[in-house]
């Protein structure tokens, strides 16, 4: 009776985890603002600022970007969407980027 008892919480316990939402983060590139936003949920947002969006801090900005991306594959995310709004021309464009930790 106690190794089916034993048995029965060890099934509920393994389903629960395998039930379990995904973790959720979305990065948020703001080029024109240059500010890139990272939140993990309410009151979990980090602000990075990066260099105004000329040529010459180009290369700097994307490795930046390329430096948070590499951080959050080591920490399991995976790249699930991603969505621009707003206008190039004026200057008001946003790129969003859905990761989720299966």
């Amino acid at each position: 009776m106690n190794r089916l008892l034993i048995l029965s919480l060890f099934w509920l316990l393994s389903t629960e985890a395998m039930c379990a939402p995904p973790g959720v983060l979305l990065v948020q590139l703001k080029p024109y603002v240059g500010t890139i936003m990272v939140t993990r949920g309410v009151g979990k947002t980090e602000t990075i600022q990066q260099k105004p969006n000329i040529p010459k801090h180009e290369q700097e900005n994307i490795e930046q970007l390329h430096t948070l991306f590499a951080k959050l594959y080591s920490e399991g995310f995976v790249l699930q969407n991603s969505a621009t709004s707003g206008s190039v021309t004026l200057h008001t464009e946003i790129v969003t980027y859905v990761f989720v930790k299966p």
